[in-house]
């Protein structure tokens, strides 16, 4: 097991291991269409006929039974058809999860020993908060406060520095030196952010990629069912 803390937010990664006892597979095939029928244009008398379009697409579902080490049953959803499952499979799976929610991140089957990956560590961290992941408002932030500071300063020279206004050159050099001194702050915000954030990212992996491998080895003696 490892526990992973960002601020106040934590999670634990831990291994549940058990047996499989039944697999409940489904699929809905779901059809969609649309089109058809006809209409007379004004300017003809022959009829036009719609083309009948017509799309389909099909939803697998996997429910899990799986009997864990301490007796408990519990259902898991696996509907990745390439993960091969059958009952009596000895599973080690490894999760993430905090006081609020439990996220799947690896399955080992033991018996077939093979392992699968069901979440990166970007989405581990993303899905628990463990850190703030910056996004595009940030730059559109800092332009925004730049094209302020732009407005600023030209007010500033329009009220109480005009002979600025009279050089273009002046007047261009000012309004960039404003636009570049409104931007930089939030800018640098960004890079803190984005830092903290992959520094998160990495240490979420270090401890996934840790438990893994622990979930990957032997296990000692099979479940009683």
């Amino acid at each position: 097991m490892s526990t992973i803390t960002r601020g106040q937010r934590s999670i634990e990664m831990k291994i549940i291991r058990g047996e499989i006892l039944s697999i409940d597979e489904k699929s809905e095939l779901h059809v969609r269409g649309g089109g058809g029928g006809s209409y007379v244009p004004v300017e003809s008398s022959t009829p036009v006929i719609r083309p009948i379009h017509i799309s389909s697409s099909t939803t697998h579902t996997r429910e899990v039974w799986v009997k864990r080490e301490d007796g408990v049953e519990m259902p898991i959803m696996l509907n990745d058809q390439e993960i091969k499952l059958r009952e009596g499979n000895q599973l080690s799976i490894v999760v993430a999860a905090d006081q609020r929610k439990m996220a799947m991140a690896y399955v080992h089957n033991h018996n077939t020993q093979r392992g699968y990956s069901l979440a990166t560590a970007r989405e581990i961290a993303d899905r628990f908060s463990l850190s703030h992941n910056p996004s595009g408002w940030y730059i559109i932030g800092a332009l925004a406060l730049g094209a302020v500071a732009v407005f600023i300063s030209f007010l500033i020279m329009a009220l109480f520095l005009p002979f600025m206004l009279s050089s273009d050159a002046v007047a261009i050099l000012v309004l960039v030196a404003a636009f570049i001194m409104g931007v930089i702050p939030l800018f640098k915000k960004y890079g803190a952010v984005y830092d903290t954030h992959e520094k998160c990212i990495s240490e979420v992996s270090q401890a996934l990629k840790a438990v893994t491998g622990e979930a990957a080895e032997p296990v000692s003696a099979p479940v009683t069912v």
